[in-house]
């Protein structure tokens, strides 16, 4: 496992977590990526054992070059015309997902607003893929023609492309050339060519000491004493007629011979084989209890209890070898599976709107004369709060993970409601005075605030009819509201 630790992701509630969901079989993403909160990415069809690795990523558009945040420099992806980087933001730890079958998930740490990103999954190969795979490698290692291995490659391996390189983000699994293929699986072709890697794999024999006429003498003894022989009379007639040799790519009984480097199904068959002659131990067993002599225990020690070990170490040779294949194979040429999900539009809980939340309160605002004295001037007024980027409006300020500048800070813009006419002050202009300033959020809707209220200052003097602008500092106290939800209410508040 990697990524997020196992227990920060069991603390979290997952039940209340936003869901994402990504059908494997359909290649479709379906759900909201929400910001500043826990949100869980469920994998459909995707089994937890069949994942690499998986990691997110954030994307960004420049003049139309699609390209990722790197944390030390710009690397250019293999085989993409546009320049592709990649800022691993989060490694992300796969589970399995108890309300799909075959399924994963996993908790994704909090996002930011207004931003594209690219879920990575690197799933291992399919046991079809793998076996075409295996089929270039073994052509590769031994005499072929290079026109041979070219077609193979333009036959087999390029219609995978589809598959294993949907996308040029993180990494392009195949190159388009030729060349740039065979260098990606340079290191395989090492571990498949070099003989010390190769399986240790013994032939399978009969003691020449058995002859045709012990093993007849056998098949009569379990006839005379009537007990169970079908594996036996199933087994011995195939080394009768010289197919000893073969025994590790069948199965008995079965003519499905396979290839040299269909590992999958040879695995498959020496299991087959030794449950076959486990069956075979314990008939052979049963008569040994019944009627011992020095045939019996001849054929019990030389034939099925070496054969059975024999192909117990090969089992266990061509498994290891099989294992370190497919993790070189999914480690260089991996199914790259690449979820787009934005935190943009509509897929925020606050709408597109989120960065500007509308307010109400009071602003009390100090105005110093031209005689030099300071009044006090206090109105209720509509503001609106300009976040740096989006917030949920929706989430309690305690619920987010990591408070940032933007979830607390807005610039603010208002208007006084209820008209200013006092001895010393009056409106800016028609009955209205703008605000200026910042507001802090203490709570999901409350805030305080600072900043200026323009009024125009009267004359003294009333034979002057010009007045002076003022700019008076004010501290405020607001609530946010629904601009449109709570319009109804605002104008019923204000007499309109």
């Amino acid at each position: 496992m990697f990524g997020i630790n196992n227990i920060l992701a069991q603390e979290i509630n997952q039940e209340k977590l936003s869901k994402l969901t990504y059908d494997y079989s359909k290649d479709e993403l379906t759900g909201k990526m929400p910001f500043d909160d826990y949100f869980k990415i469920i994998f459909k069809g995707i089994d937890p054992n069949n994942i690499y690795k998986a990691y997110l990523f954030e994307v960004k558009y420049e003049e139309d070059k699609l390209k990722v945040k790197t944390k030390n420099n710009l690397v250019q992806g293999p085989g993409v015309q546009l320049s592709t980087v990649a800022k691993r933001l989060q490694n992300l730890t796969i589970n399995k997902n108890k309300e799909h079958k075959s399924s994963s998930q996993s908790i994704v740490s909090p996002l930011d607003p207004e931003r594209t990103y690219v879920i990575t999954v690197f799933k291992k190969n399919s046991d079809s893929n793998q076996l075409i795979f295996n089929n270039f490698f073994d052509m590769v290692s031994r005499p072929a023609s290079v026109q041979d291995q070219i077609n193979y490659f333009k036959d087999n391996i390029i219609p995978l492309r589809d598959n294993l390189d949907k996308f040029t983000i993180p990494i392009s699994a195949f190159p388009s050339n030729f060349a740039g293929f065979i260098a990606r699986i340079t290191p395989i072709l090492g571990f498949y060519n070099n003989p010390i890697n190769q399986p240790n794999l013994n032939a399978i024999v009969i003691d020449p000491r058995i002859t045709p006429a012990i093993i007849s003498t056998i098949a009569n003894s379990f006839k005379d004493k009537d007990l169970e022989s079908k594996t036996f009379n199933e087994v011995m007639p195939m080394f009768l007629n010289g197919q000893n040799l073969k025994i590790q790519s069948f199965s008995f009984g079965m003519d499905n011979k396979v290839k040299i480097y269909n590992y999958d199904q040879r695995i498959i068959n020496l299991k087959n084989n030794i449950k076959l002659l486990e069956k075979l131990k314990k008939e052979v067993e049963t008569l040994q209890l019944i009627q011992n002599n020095g045939n019996i225990n001849l054929f019990y020690t030389s034939f099925v209890i070496n054969e059975i070990n024999t192909l117990k170490s090969n089992l266990q040779s061509l498994v290891a070898f099989n294992v370190k294949l497919k993790n070189l194979v999914n480690a260089q040429l991996p199914e790259i599976i690449l979820i787009h999900a934005t935190t943009l539009g509509n897929d925020l809980k606050t709408s597109n709107s989120s960065a500007l939340v509308p307010d109400v309160g009071i602003v009390n605002a100090v105005g110093y004369n031209s005689s030099g004295d300071i009044k006090y001037i206090a109105r209720p007024y509509l503001g609106l709060n300009w976040h740096f980027s989006g917030i949920n409006r929706t989430q309690y300020l305690r619920e987010i993970p990591n408070l940032k500048f933007r979830h607390r800070w807005s610039v603010s813009v208002g208007i006084t409601l209820g008209k200013i006419d006092t001895e010393d002050y009056e409106d800016f202009y028609n009955g209205i005075s703008p605000t200026l300033g910042m507001n802090y959020r203490l709570t999901r809707q409350i805030r305080v605030g600072f900043g200026t209220l323009f009024v125009r200052e009267k004359k003294p003097n009333p034979i002057v009819e010009n007045t002076k602008v003022e700019l008076a500092p004010y501290l405020s106290l607001s609530f946010d509201l629904g601009l449109f939800s709570e319009a109804s209410k605002l104008t019923k508040l204000i007499g309109f």
